[in-house]
């Protein structure tokens, strides 16, 4: 196990000047604003728990009151109490208006006795949901999955269990794949599975049904025609779509490597299905001391404007699956596109929002626009009964079928373009299958450098396992886009199984923070929970070899060593410098400094450069995501604490000992001279700046005070930067450094998150301690 010293919260206070704040109470509050009274109001939601609070099983208080509670602990700490559990209750009624407060109790391990097949098989719920598809190659016949028909047949598994609401998965993971549905071609590429949950006392079942395309062993993209029908006795439809559309521009087929999923109640004999209308504000300043959520500042009060604009935004544009293009929301599809946008970020825009107010609105964009991200084709699930999910699995044990793509047995494939699904260095062992048409060029892409988290905070709130399951899909994706068949410095590891991260700068940063929240959220018996702990881990030894840190809990790891003998990635200049690491605490050094650069050259054009200064440069902006991310990382468990400290030097020399702390904003800095070598201090490297465009005095174009004035918001550079200044404020010079941020920065852009452009950013110094226990190292 690894540990590492917290700082102690009184040095802490006295860093970063901080009050400590009072311990938050674990309550959630509810209010009905459908006008209506809601009666046995179902809700079951997604729950982190300080260590310690709840030793057995949570229960919940109403107003104070206990009432029944099913409660699925998922997680616990090492003293066993509860990290992390799946909540059920019926709250009798919601009074329109009125708000509703729960808290939480511990109680003993309450019953999860599960619904029998026959118990979810009665006539009462009018259980079933079939989606049905016709194809358009020749050969297709019409063909339909029922989720009743895999119910009844013991085709699913528990994810909650007991009396007051069970969730089950339906489908068929195994090497039969009876339900699998194919077009002609003699394979079957698309998935129907579904997630069900069943609310005894109201006798209804709130369904998802879900599309997915995304097997290892049989890839290509479909063209069918898709309808989907809720109910036994009384099948009605619910959702249908014509995905046979090839025309340019806006073609809509069901891609390889994408995902669908629609939700919708079953009625029953019950009273319908309740009312969405409901606001449920979790407390974010509770989850925040949790550890689970990072510390945005809860001072904020989104305006009640903003709220309505960005429902507008939602509202006021197509959101079905596939409408036009597969519907994409407000998602920039194609992932690696240039520009600040919504998604980027600590999380997207929508999910902040609706942590921060709990607002029903935020609730239901935020979840119909993570539903949507699904169709990134960043999803392969294993088909291979060979192939294991983890390298520690025995040899042979073929673990991973059905479960999300892993580097364990496919040493030497590389997913970092679609193009490279048959990569020449891929052995043919570790290669994917194509087995149809499979279009290079269809509406989405994905990529690391840009890569969102939609799947983190819908899981936290609500448990949904569809959250989860998508969140495993895209870290193993991701994990196998770097080249394994290769060892040298852009390789994957030095066998091609380890969870070296090889991206943009900003991708480190991003790939990283996705991986180990989605080790986080692994429930403890997952072996994903494993799994990309160590790819974390290898990722995080990784560039401590490459960037020469000793003496740590890495040490004597093999991808640790490979790192240092391989030199570092984000510095492979080829020139004097090559693959060392800069001496200012940056990791990227870009362009080799003894030949001529066209950056080089437009930064002296435009007057920024001092001519024949500069040889390397780097992008300062995309360093202060990978701050983030190390920081994040680190609060949650992982020893990051020595990369954040190296890399922290850097951020608080730049604002503590440059003389311009406004470089925070600037786009492209340089690294080493001309001819080669690093600048060694910070009045070297500002040497290398013209005076005139530090200053702005004398200068006619963009100045570098022009420039911080003008990316004064909560989505600019400077504002980036916060999130950054945040998580160093405990490292040495941090506390001065965030004082500056704080006055000069967060002070200016605050109103702004507040009132127009949200607080996504928003994410100041902790005072307390670290409370998560660290992760495993392996």
């Amino acid at each position: 196990m690894i540990r590492y010293v917290a700082l102690p919260l009184a040095a802490l206070l006295i860093c970063t000047g901080a009050a400590p704040r009072p311990r938050v109470a674990d309550t959630i509050s509810v209010a009905n604003r459908s006008g209506s009274p809601q009666r046995d109001f179902p809700l079951q939601f997604g729950r982190p728990f300080l260590r310690g609070e709840i030793a057995h099983a949570p229960r919940v208080l109403l107003n104070g009151k206990p009432i029944p509670t099913q409660a699925d602990v998922k997680n616990r700490y090492p003293d066993g109490s509860v990290e992390f559990a799946v909540v059920a209750v019926l709250i009798p009624v919601l009074p329109p208006g009125a708000k509703q407060v729960l808290s939480f109790v511990d109680q003993p391990g309450p019953s999860n006795t599960p619904l029998s097949r026959e118990q979810m098989l009665d006539p009462a719920y009018d259980f079933d949901a079939v989606i049905s598809v016709t194809g358009t190659a020749p050969g297709s016949q019409p063909q339909q999955a029922s989720a009743r028909a895999m119910l009844a047949a013991g085709d699913y598994r528990l994810w909650t269990s007991g009396p007051i609401a069970q969730t089950i998965f339906l489908g068929d993971d195994g090497a039969t794949r009876k339900y699998d549905l194919g077009f002609g071609d003699n394979f079957r590429p698309l998935r129907p599975r579904f997630v069900a949950t069943f609310w005894p006392a109201r006798r209804e079942v709130l369904v998802r049904a879900i599309g997915e395309n995304d097997l290892t062993t049989e890839i290509e993209d479909l063209a069918y025609t898709l309808q989907i029908k809720a109910g036994a006795a009384h099948p009605h439809i619910v959702y249908a779509a014509d995905l046979t559309d090839t025309r340019n521009p806006n073609p809509k087929q069901h891609w390889a490597m994408s995902n669908w999923t629609r939700r919708f109640w079953l009625p029953g004999s019950g009273s319908g299905a309740p009312s969405d209308q409901v606001d449920i504000d979790y407390n974010l300043a509770y989850l925040e001391e949790t550890r689970w959520l990072p510390n945005f500042d809860t001072a904020i009060k989104p305006a009640a404007a903003l709220i309505a604009g960005e429902y507008a935004l939602w509202t006021g544009k197509p959101h079905d699956l596939y409408d036009g293009t597969w519907d994409r929301g407000l998602w920039q599809s194609t992932m690696s596109s240039a520009g600040e946008r919504q998604e980027l970020g600590p999380y997207p825009s929508w999910d902040v929002l609706w942590l921060y107010t709990g607002d029903w609105r935020m609730r239901q964009m935020a979840l119909g626009m993570d539903d949507l991200a699904a169709a990134f084709p960043g999803n392969l699930r294993e088909g291979d009964p060979t192939k294991r999910l983890n390298r520690s699995d025995p040899a042979g044990s073929g673990t991973g079928l059905g479960h999300a793509i892993s580097i364990a047995d496919r040493r030497t494939i590389c997913l970092y373009t679609p193009s490279l699904l048959t990569y020449s260095g891929t052995k043919p062992g570790d290669q994917v299958k194509i087995v149809g048409p499979f279009s290079l060029r269809q509406p989405w892409s994905f990529d690391g450098a840009h890569q969102p988290q939609p799947w983190f905070v819908p899981y936290v709130l609500t448990g949904d396992p569809w959250y989860l399951n998508q969140a495993y899909l895209w870290a193993g994706f991701s994990a196998a886009r770097y080249n394994g068949a290769v060892t040298v410095a852009w390789g994957r590891g030095p066998t091609g199984a380890e969870g070296v991260i090889n991206d943009e700068l900003r991708g480190a940063g991003w790939v990283l923070r996705n991986r180990a929240e989605t080790a986080l959220m692994a429930p403890d018996a997952d072996p994903e929970k494993a799994w990309f702990t160590t790819l974390a881990n290898d990722a995080l030894a990784r560039w401590e070899g490459s960037l020469g840190i000793a003496g740590t809990v890495y040490d004597g790891t093999a991808v640790k060593a490979w790192g240092a003998e391989t030199g570092n990635f984000y510095a492979q200049t080829h020139g004097p410098a090559n693959g060392q690491a800069p001496t200012l605490g940056n990791w990227e050094s870009n362009g080799n400094p003894t030949k001529a650069n066209p950056t080089i050259a437009e930064n002296e054009r435009r007057g920024v450069y001092m001519p024949g200064a500069a040889g390397s440069f780097t992008a300062p902006w995309m360093q202060n995501y990978v701050l983030y991310a190390l920081g994040r990382v680190k609060e949650i468990g992982f020893a990051a604490g020595p990369l954040l400290t190296h890399t922290a030097r850097w951020f608080t020399g730049m604002i503590d000992n440059s003389g311009y702390p406004e470089l925070v904003a600037m786009y492209q800095m340089p690294v080493e001279k001309k001819g080669g070598g690093f600048f060694p201090d910070w009045p070297s490297l500002v040497a290398a700046l013209e005076p005139a465009w530090l200053t702005g005095k004398g200068y006619g174009g963009v100045s570098l005070p022009a420039f911080f004035a003008r990316h004064l918001n909560a989505d600019g550079y400077a504002g980036w930067a916060v999130a950054a200044a945040a998580q160093i404020a405990g490292e040495p010079g941090g506390a001065q450094a965030w004082t500056w941020m704080h006055d000069n920065v967060y002070a200016k852009i605050r109103d702004w998150a507040t009132n127009a452009g949200g607080p996504k950013w928003a994410i100041v110094p902790r005072p307390e301690g670290t409370l998560l226990t660290a992760m495993p190292l392996h």
